[in-house]
């Protein structure tokens, strides 16, 4: 409704803009013609009321002139982050299972993508229709230590020749996958990236890794934390991440949660377990010598 109102509302005042204009323009030709025939009070008359509907429709016309140009720019100008590459993809549009890019078939993979940038654009797609410029987008080559032609879309989907995808799932699969620990702090709503952690934490949080399912987790009515760390299992080279973890840190203790719910007051309720003394210690250190 609210939308239906608004452009309801832009179409009167883009009307009683185009009509004030259409006064003033007709008064100043009024004027003209009357002080032609000699008349001129007459004609400064009807061209102070003209030149202020004049200005007034002007005004008028800036706000469904400028909405209808915005709207206009915002879906026919590409994303900033848009470049074009040399192969554009050749389905229409943006493709989340398959596409193909130089005649090879790229396909989805069912997995997460982990700590990729786009910083290597590969391939384009482009939509067709009119004010679709916005539709445009990049499919990111992916450095991997597999050797594998991996893309990612931006949106933390990954995607290899339909030919490499049996070696691509081998080689990360969780079994036999290399893997570490990397993570990001969040204090005071600032992030400070934590990754990759040292040896002795890693350490630590794999053996957390080893023993989750025997952890004790209950429910724990908290403040609200200070610190905040986010854990993510992820292979050696950082493309595919495996399982998250949240940690809250108190001033002497932290803890692993699983879930939480505002109570209100600055309270939160976690199902959560204490983490030990020593991975408290850790956490802390990597901390302090990021911030």
């Amino acid at each position: 409704m609210g939308v239906v109102f608004f452009v309801g509302f832009l179409m009167v005042v883009l009307v009683g803009g185009l009509l004030c204009l259409g006064l003033g323009i007709g008064g100043m030709i009024a004027s003209v013609i009357t002080r032609k025939k000699g008349k001129r009070e007459n004609g400064k008359k009807i061209a102070i009321p003209s030149a202020i509907l004049l200005i007034l429709g002007t005004a008028v016309l800036l706000l469904p002139v400028g909405y209808l140009g915005f709207i206009y720019a915002v879906n026919t100008l590409p994303p900033d982050d848009y470049v074009k590459t040399d192969i554009i993809i050749e389905e229409d549009g943006y493709q989340s299972e398959r596409f193909t890019a130089d005649g090879v078939v790229y396909t989805v993979l069912p997995l997460a993508s982990g700590q990729i940038e786009n910083k290597n654009p590969l391939f384009s797609y482009e939509t067709s229709g009119f004010m679709n410029g916005s539709q445009k987008g990049n499919y990111y080559a992916v450095e991997n230590g597999g050797g594998f032609q991996l893309v990612h879309d931006g949106y933390g989907n990954l995607f290899c020749p339909t030919d490499q995808a049996d070696a691509v799932l081998s080689y990360y699969s969780f079994q036999s996958a290399q893997k570490q620990f990397c993570g990001e702090l969040w204090v005071d709503a600032k992030s400070v990236a934590l990754a990759p952690f040292e040896q002795d934490l890693q350490e630590k949080l794999f053996w957390l890794q080893e023993n989750y399912t025997s952890l004790s987790f209950k429910p724990l009515l908290l403040e609200e934390s200070e610190k905040t760390v986010f854990c993510t299992l992820v292979s050696k080279d950082g493309v595919v991440a495996y399982k998250s973890y949240w940690i809250e840190l108190y001033e002497n203790e932290g803890y692993l949660t699983i879930e939480s719910a505002p109570k209100g007051d600055g309270k939160i309720e976690y199902t959560a377990v204490a983490i030990d003394e020593e991975l408290f210690a850790l956490l802390q250190d990597a901390i302090a010598q990021r911030q």
